[in-house]
This record gives C-alpha cells, sequence and structure tokens, in this order.
C-alpha cells in the first residue's frame, strides 16, 4: 500500500479504529514494522473510546502508537440519533410515528451512564421506542436494549427457518471472532452434532440471514455476529439457554458450553481475549461467571 502511495507521488494517511487497542499487540508491531522499511512513510492514527474533542482525531503521527480517544456524545446528540433512527424505524416498518416529546426522551436516557451515550445505543433506543413506546423502555439500561435487539432478531431468525446448527456455526465464529470454511468443515465432521456438515447441510441462505448487519467479504470466512456488543451478549444468553431452536434439554446452553470447548482448542488467544471483553461489556451479566470460569486448562489445547 505504502509503494503504490509512492509511486502515485501521494502521501497515504491510516485511520485506525479498534475498540480494544494495546501497544504490545501483533497486528500494530505489524504495522509499524512495515512502514518502517518502506520509503514512504505510514503515517497511522489510533483511538480509543473516551475522548476529548474532534479535533485530535485530525491529527496523525508518524510509526508511533499515540491512541487517541473521541469524546462520548452529548445528550443532545444522542437524543438527535435516537430520534433519527425512530423515524426512519417507523417509516420501514411502516410504523405510525408518534410526536417525541423531549422530556419523554431525555427520561429514557436515565439508566444510561454517560460513558453509554454510544451511536450504537442511540439506534438501539430509538428503534425500542418505535416499537414499545417511550413510557416502555426509559427504565431500560444498555444491557436491556442490546436484549430487545437481539429477541427482536432471534424472532426473524425463527420465521426464516434458521436451525440449531447454524446458530452454532454461528456462536463459534463469534467466539473466536471468524472462522475459515476449512476448519469449519473439519470441525463440523468432529463435532457432526454442534455443527452443519459445509458440503451437505450448510444453507448459505440462513447463515447470511443471521449475519445480516455484517456480511462476510470473503467466500473463505463465516464472520461472527456484530456489533461485537450484539455478538458478545448473544453468547451469555444462550448460557442461559436463550435462543434455543429444536428440541432437546436446554440444548441451547449445552451446545454453548461445549462450542467454548472447541474455542479453547482452536484458538485459545482469541477466546480469552472475547472472555475479557465479555467481562468488560456485562460484569453483571447472570452468566458472566459461567463464561470466565471456563478456563483453558480444562481443556486439551491443540500443540502446534
Amino acid at each position: 500500500m505504502a509503494e503504490k502511495a509512492q509511486r502515485n507521488g501521494v502521501q497515504l494517511r491510516l485511520l485506525l479504529l479498534e475498540r480494544y487497542f494495546a501497544e504490545q499487540e501483533q497486528w500494530v508491531k505489524d504495522l509499524l514494522a512495515a512502514g518502517s522499511q518502506d520509503a514512504t512513510p505510514i503515517r497511522a492514527t489510533f483511538w480509543t473510546p473516551v475522548a476529548e474533542d474532534t479535533e485530535r482525531l485530525l491529527r496523525h503521527t508518524t510509526l508511533s502508537v499515540q491512541p487517541l480517544s473521541l469524546p462520548s456524545l452529548t445528550a443532545g446528540d444522542f437524543l438527535a440519533i435516537m430520534r433519527a433512527y425512530h423515524d426512519q424505524y417507523c417509516a420501514y416498518k411502516y410504523l405510525s410515528a408518534q410526536p417525541l416529546d423531549e422530556s419523554d426522551l431525555r427520561r429514557a436516557l436515565q439508566n444510561l451512564p454517560a460513558g453509554d451515550y454510544r451511536p450504537l445505543f442511540a439506534a438501539f433506543a430509538g428503534e425500542a421506542i418505535a416499537e414499545k413506546g417511550v413510557h416502555q423502555v426509559r427504565h431500560w439500561n444498555a444491557q436491556e436494549l442490546s436484549e430487545w435487539v437481539l429477541e427482536r432478531d432471534f424472532a426473524q431468525w425463527q420465521q426464516r427457518g434458521v436451525d440449531q446448527k447454524h446458530l452454532n456455526l454461528l456462536a463459534l465464529a463469534t467466539l473466536i471472532g471468524a472462522l475459515g470454511v476449512e476448519t469449519a468443515r473439519r470441525l463440523a465432521r468432529e463435532h457432526h452434532n454442534l455443527l452443519p456438515d459445509i458440503d451437505t447441510e450448510f444453507d448459505e441462505a440462513q447463515y447470511d440471514v443471521l449475519t445480516a448487519y455484517s456480511p462476510s467479504e470473503s467466500r473463505d470466512l463465516f464472520v461472527e455476529l456484530q456489533p461485537d456488543f450484539l455478538g458478545e451478549l448473544f453468547i451469555l444468553q444462550r448460557l442461559g439457554n436463550q435462543f434455543q431452536i429444536g428440541g432437546g434439554l436446554h440444548r441451547a446452553e449445552r451446545d454453548t458450553k461445549a462450542l467454548i470447548q472447541i474455542a479453547w482448542c482452536e484458538d485459545p488467544l482469541a477466546m480469552a481475549q472475547f472472555m475479557i471483553r465479555c467481562a468488560s461489556d456485562f460484569p453483571e451479566h447472570y452468566r458472566i461467571d459461567s463464561l470466565i470460569l471456563s478456563k483453558p486448562t480444562e481443556y486439551r489445547l491443540k500443540r502446534h
């Protein structure tokens, strides 16, 4: 990329958006190492979610890691996004858009601390108000908003005929952070009771329904459930035996625990990172202990 920029006589600026950033991560080291070897320097700006002002985002550093932070939305900006998503959702669903009183909307934020004034939650809140009414959702916090989104999506998955094996494939990809087709093919042979056979049972249309918000750009990759906040909650709720399709006592919970074992075996680093993110985003979730206690030492890890 830097070579192409040099040939064309242009400067290339990269803006890397990462919710969980650490200077010692391998992708950061690889980026900086590549830049140091090129005649054209790579200028990279990193940001993390908490910040002081937008102007700082426009600055960049050359081959040095200086994470910048973005400010939380103000209440006014958050309300504006809520309103926009509410109106758009009503139009899309052919719902009658009711006038939204400013004081009612502000009361809808009472269980969202300032740190949760993210555009994602503004979108969730706007859609929830359209479906449930502002008085119904004003006591919800960020987790409850996200639970409503997942429950709504799950109802759509059921209507589209998604089966449990495809849900399990999505869960495994979410735990690992995407799953290669060849790996999925091998794991399906080893765990045919959990995962769909990629050659005979897999239905691409079903997986497209599950990942409608973030379709894969590669035919060789099964993407995870995104945004990652929803993916984390999806796993935790399944550990509570929610989002079950088909028969079997506590099948969603049992399948998810088995998938966690597989994830520890396949990619312990990715699994550990997923667990840390869950603990950070959902420290009070009633199934977080079940996830945290799934230590890699309990399972036979692959030898590389």
